[in-house]
């Protein structure tokens, strides 16, 4: 951490109030702690970065998403998905759903993809790429109660996107 300060003079005094100060959640804490989180990473300081892993124990459980995400968008998405682990599926935003979604895919795994993307459904999250995820499995699968309920499947995602064209040729690709 020591490099950090001598790069950031100015983030010693940050640094000593989040290691003193931080007793519970505060949002501007949270967002102070996510900038120097992120700033390691771009920096490559990932030294620092593990040591200021030790503050997230001063926030909620939701830290941990957030921490995905950064992660995630760096491209260290096996740690990332250790993070949405860390924090659970109920603490699960949309992002989380269609980051682990994007990483079940390119691991071949499209039952567990198609699990989360129903989960995350069935939590109210409606992106497009999660409706895309269920049309997909739904066409490919070979699961008998699944193929039962396919068209119930196409009718739910149709009344979230009626107008989109793609999604109805997704679905006629689908049947």
């Amino acid at each position: 951490m020591e490099d950090f300060k001598n790069i950031y003079p100015q983030s010693d005094k940050i640094i000593n109030l989040m290691l003193n100060k931080i007793s519970e959640f505060d949002e501007k804490y949270f967002n102070i702690y996510l900038s120097f989180l992120e700033r390691t990473l771009v920096l490559s300081e990932f030294d620092v970065f593990e040591e200021l892993l030790d503050i997230k124990k001063s926030f909620n459980v939701d830290i941990n998403i957030k921490i995905g995400h950064l992660l995630y968008h760096y491209q260290f998405a096996d740690l990332a998905v250790q993070f949405y682990q860390q924090a659970g599926n109920k603490h699960f935003d949309e992002q989380a759903y269609l980051n682990i979604i994007k990483e079940f895919k390119k691991q071949n795994m499209s039952r567990e993809a198609f699990n989360f993307a129903l989960e995350a459904l069935n939590k109210g999250f409606t992106h497009f790429t999660l409706v895309e995820e269920v049309v997909e499995f739904t066409g490919e699968t070979k699961d008998k109660a699944i193929q039962q309920q396919k068209y119930e499947i196409f009718k739910f995602v149709l009344n979230l996107f009626p107008d989109s064209s793609e999604l109805q040729n997704l679905i006629i690709k689908a049947s």
